[in-house]
């Protein structure tokens, strides 16, 4: 048999992990040595005593949380006799340094019944793992991300909203600094914003936790003793920048690697290539595919560097364009496609002949929408395009019409992402009409599609007065 002095206690502690032995009441019957050492305490200190008086949460704070949600999950085991693993819990220890400190620390607790014989709960087994590094990690990943984040972001907490995190882009937008905001109740640090409604907002976003997104909302703030109005639109930009970055990425590990692929697998034939005789050598075709992978990989490299120039761009000046001259020029740009394709263009732009917008800009936007009007021809008749501009009473409208393939009301809504390609039988890259709609916002206008698969589209550019 065992040894006498081989007691549970005994045993258990030196098990592996920190773990307690509790029985159906919580009453600590056993403790592991690792236990001890993680919690900072001494059996003397736990053996005995019922766990939640042992480790006590304060009222109000993350520790009652954490044993709250510790004895919910203890009672399921006694009930359902199953393990439960539990999400991590905040529960600080005493800190060494002085009276009152404390040591932040994570846990990751995992509760199993010890059944008898018969099944039946007759103790629990409540293992902890210290993930305090694990969650510190990425509580600074998260810091960083939300410091470096290109919008207005700040997180505020409890009935006063008091404000724990906030980056430099929101202290610029409230005229406050950091060691002003920083704790502080947002409406304290924010007298003049009380009353616009916001109070309301955020309580019932606290009551029902549904997200409130506006798109524009104008609110008043005091800097420097003047009152400027702020427009928000955190929600609606963040979204965009989000899905701009995924396509950014994405791009870039997959249309990168392709051509690179290619030429390491042409290398690879060139040199097989080389070792025989020459009257069977094809070095000259594997070095035009070659030449090929090289151009598309060069491509892709400009498309991308475009698009990140695009983004961090200013405004371009604004200047007094002959809109006439400039879609004549563009034409003459075009000749060889126009010629290939047997293709017309029609211009009537008497009712605005001349633009008041960035020449270099307008230039891109003429350029992109009737290359596009040639490239996606109908393979069944020449291409013809319309350029033609009018006045409302708050834009001035070039319109770009063209016979061509047309699209599908689902290709309508893709048109104009970062990347995206709704015909494949001809080469493209996705980027033309992305970067026409982000020259045309940044300066204040839109631009909208009217197309018919089959009939052809209109590209309609609003030029704001």
């Amino acid at each position: 048999g065992l040894p006498s002095d081989w007691t549970l206690p005994a045993v258990f502690a030196v098990l592996p992990g920190a773990a307690l032995l509790l029985t159906p009441e919580f009453q600590i019957a056993a403790v592991s040595d690792t236990y001890l050492a993680v919690s900072r305490t001494t059996r003397e200190q736990l053996l005995g005593r019922n766990l939640f008086e042992a480790f006590p949460g304060a009222p109000g704070t993350p520790e009652e949380v954490a044993m709250t949600n510790l004895l919910a999950s203890l009672r399921q085991v006694l009930a359902t006799g199953k393990a439960h693993e539990m999400a991590g819990q905040h529960y600080a220890l005493p800190g060494p340094a002085w009276p009152g400190a404390e040591l932040a620390r994570y846990w990751q607790p995992r509760n199993a019944p010890v059944l008898n014989a018969q099944g039946a709960v007759v103790g629990l087994l409540h293992q902890v793992e210290n993930i305090t590094e694990q969650v510190l990690a990425r509580q600074q990943q998260l810091h960083d991300l939300f410091e470096q984040a290109p919008v207005a972001l700040a997180i505020v907490r409890g009935p006063q909203y008091v404000i724990e995190l906030l980056n430099p882009a929101v202290c610029a937008m409230w005229g406050r600094t950091l060691a002003q905001a920083l704790h502080t109740p947002l409406f304290e640090l924010l007298p003049e914003a009380a009353g616009q409604g916001f109070e309301q907002l955020l309580e019932k976003v606290m009551a029902t936790g549904v997200p409130h997104v506006a798109h524009e909302l104008p609110v008043f703030i005091d800097r420097q003793g003047q009152r400027d109005t702020v427009y928000w639109k955190i929600n609606r930009q963040l979204t965009r920048t989000n899905q701009d970055l995924d396509n950014f990425i994405y791009t870039a590990s997959h249309d990168l690697w392709a051509p690179i692929s290619n030429i390491e697998g042409l290398l690879t034939a060139l040199r097989t290539d080389l070792a025989l005789p020459a009257a069977q050598a094809q070095v000259p075709q594997l070095l035009e595919l070659m030449q090929g992978a090289v151009d598309r990989f060069k491509r892709t490299i400009r498309n991308l560097t475009d698009v990140a120039r695009l983004q961090q761009s200013q405004a371009q000046p604004a200047t007094l364009v002959d809109l006439a001259q400039l879609v004549q020029e563009v034409s003459l740009d075009l000749s060889p496609q126009f010629a290939a394709a047997a293709g017309e263009l029609t211009l009537d732009v008497t009712d605005c002949p001349v633009l008041y917008f960035s020449e270099k800009n307008l230039r891109s936007i003429v350029y992109n929408l009737l290359s596009n009007g040639l490239k996606y021809c109908h393979p069944a008749r020449a291409p013809r395009l319309l350029v033609h501009c009018y006045a409302t009473a708050d834009a001035t409208v070039l319109a770009v019409h063209d016979n061509g393939l047309g699209l599908t009301p689902a290709q309508q809504g893709k048109v104009f992402g970062l990347f995206q390609r709704q015909h494949d039988h001809v080469e493209g890259s996705g980027v033309g009409l992305y970067m026409v709609k982000k020259i045309v916002e940044q300066a204040g206008g839109a631009i909208e599609l009217e197309s018919q698969l089959g009939e052809g589209s209109t590209f309609l550019v609003y030029f704001a007065k």
